[in-house]
């Protein structure tokens, strides 16, 4: 089911939102500023839910802000069955 959607991660945005650098944010979140640009240039695109809630915790934010999660296919041709019970 996880394969259906993409996982965008919007760092650089929040970043800029809040006017926190790179530098500020790796002191606030214990998230090297290293791998915070390699996310930001797109080099590491799949960080664990560990860096992502340290993400949060230095910029203050809910993870809706910092994840835009988009469905890869249509959804619209499945139907839906309400469970039975």
């Amino acid at each position: 089911m996880l394969d259906r959607y993409e996982c965008k991660l919007k760092l650089e945005e929040v970043m800029r939102q809040k006017g926190i650098s790179q530098r500020k944010l790796a002191k606030l979140s214990g998230v090297s500023r290293t791998y915070i640009s390699e996310l930001i240039s797109g080099k590491f695109d799949n960080p664990t839910i560990f860096i992502i809630s340290r993400l949060m915790v230095g910029l203050e934010c809910s993870f809706e802000e910092l994840v835009q999660i988009n469905p890869k296919i249509d959804m619209t041709q499945y139907k839906y069955y309400p469970s039975c019970g």
